[in-house]
């Protein structure tokens, strides 16, 4: 693993880097350590069955007779 320096963080961050670290009762660089974890994760890609899937689900989403309140739709059924 690589070492990262930052100069010049404010005392107010540091403080409550600080007391967000004790508040999940971990030191410093682990909560630092997490949140960068979950910042700069690599994000999965989006596949082909998840664009075919989404094409499903908003496939009539400009349609009037299907966008306006349909009471018979209410209950989340399909047509």
């Amino acid at each position: 693993m690589t070492d990262i320096l930052i100069r010049a963080v404010p005392g107010a961050i540091v403080d409550e880097i600080d007391r967000q670290a004790r508040a999940l009762g971990i030191s410093r660089t682990a909560f630092l350590r997490r949140r960068l974890d979950r910042e700069f994760r690599p994000v999965g890609g989006v596949s082909t069955a998840d664009l075919v899937r989404l094409a499903e689900l908003i496939r009539d989403f400009g349609t009037p007779d299907i966008t306006d309140e349909d009471p018979e739709l209410v209950d989340g059924s399909l047509p």
